[in-house]
């Protein structure tokens, strides 16, 4: 199976013992750790994913960012298990996690970094 398939079905099998307290789909990545290559990626092809996802007639899309090209997550310098999490290529978002990911990223003021984890659990109304 490729990668995004398995992604799939490892979060359909959660989302079957546990329900978010929180708007995303019950599928929905519920946080997306990005560098800034990744983040300007995500935003030129949100529409896109959003367009993907009206034609098709779904409640989500799985984002491919495997191909964007960048260098991959460097060190942080923080020593917490969440800095070492590598970054997000892929994950899962319905219509209001890739508007609301994609505000969340305009609004930083630095960028995202060599790695932001944005909480889409508590950004995503």
């Amino acid at each position: 199976m490729r990668p995004a398939i398995h992604l799939l079905a490892a979060a359909a099998t959660l989302g079957m013992f546990t329900g978010p307290a929180f708007a995303l789909c019950d599928l929905c990545s519920a946080s997306v750790r990005l560098d800034d290559t990744l983040a300007n990626c995500f935003l030129e092809r949100a529409d896109a994913e959003a367009e993907k996802l009206t034609a098709a007639g779904s409640a989500f899309v799985i984002v491919d960012l495997s191909d964007c090209e960048g260098r991959g997550s460097l060190p942080t310098g923080a020593t917490t298990d969440a800095a070492q999490r590598p970054l997000d290529e892929n994950f899962i978002a319905d219509a209001s996690a890739i508007a609301c990911l994609s505000d969340a990223i305009v609004a930083l003021e630095d960028g995202a970094g060599p790695g932001h984890d944005f909480d889409l659990a508590s950004l995503c109304p």
